[in-house]
C-alpha cells in the first residue's frame, strides 16, 4: 500500500477518535505509542489533525458539548445503511455532516455528502449543514449547500 494511502487511512482512523477537540491530544499520544513515525511525520499528522480540529468552518462541532457520532451506520429502508465520517447533532431538527476526503475533489464526493443529507432530511432535520473535508498537504473545507 502506498505510503500516502496508508498515512490517509491513519489520520482517517483518529479523526473517528477525535469527538471534541478535548480529545486530541490522548488521541495523539495514544497512536504515537502504538505506530512508530519519525518526528518529522509525527510533527505533520499532529499539525494536520490541529488544522481539521481548529479549522474556523469546523472548530464549532469539535466542543465538549457536541453531540457527535464518528463512523456509525445509519440504517435507511430496505435495509442499507449510511456511514458519514462525522455527524454532529446541533439541535432537534439541526444537523451537521463533515466527510474527509483524501486526494483530489470528485464530483461523486458531493454527491455522497448530498446522498447523506437527502436521508438526515428525511429523518426529520430540517436544516442539514454538510462540508466536505479534504486533507492534503494544506486541508480544504468545502461547504455543500
Amino acid at each position: 500500500m502506498k505510503e500516502s494511502l496508508q498515512k490517509g487511512i491513519f489520520v482517517h482512523d483518529l479523526l473517528a477518535k477525535i469527538t471534541h477537540k478535548e480529545l486530541l491530544s490522548k488521541v495523539l499520544d495514544d497512536a504515537f505509542l502504538e505506530k512508530k513515525y519519525d518526528q518529522k511525520e509525527k510533527n505533520s499528522i499532529t499539525q494536520m489533525l490541529h488544522s481539521i480540529v481548529y479549522h474556523p468552518k469546523l472548530n464549532a462541532y469539535f466542543k465538549e458539548d457536541s453531540v457527535v457520532f464518528c463512523e456509525k451506520d445509519i440504517l435507511i429502508p430496505h435495509g442499507e445503511t449510511i456511514r458519514p465520517d462525522r455527524l454532529n447533532i446541533v439541535s432537534q431538527n439541526h444537523a451537521c455532516i463533515i466527510d474527509y476526503k483524501t486526494g483530489a475533489p470528485k464530483e461523486l464526493d458531493q454527491k455522497q455528502i448530498n446522498a447523506y443529507g437527502f436521508i438526515l432530511r428525511k429523518m426529520g432535520y430540517s436544516t442539514v449543514e454538510k462540508h466536505l473535508v479534504y486533507i492534503d498537504e494544506t486541508i480544504s473545507v468545502k461547504t455543500i449547500g
